[in-house]
């Protein structure tokens, strides 16, 4: 399963609010694809992890069900 707990952690590690994911240009829907840790695009992934200065892996993470 796929887990998002890292951008979350992330975000909050920098006082950034989670509506951040809205304000760098992704739809609502994005948002609500990553709080329901669902499958979103690399490209969608890249766009944050490039707007916070990180890598992909600092966003997401595998965990066994």
């Amino acid at each position: 399963m796929i887990s998002y707990r890292k951008l979350w952690t992330l975000l909050a590690s920098r006082d950034l609010k989670q509506s951040y994911i809205k304000d760098i240009g992704l739809d609502h829907n994005i948002y609500g694809k990553l709080r329901a840790n669902k499958y979103v695009s690399m490209q969608t992934l890249e766009k944050i992890a490039v707007n916070l200065g990180v890598e992909i892996g600092d966003l997401v993470e595998i965990v066994k069900e």
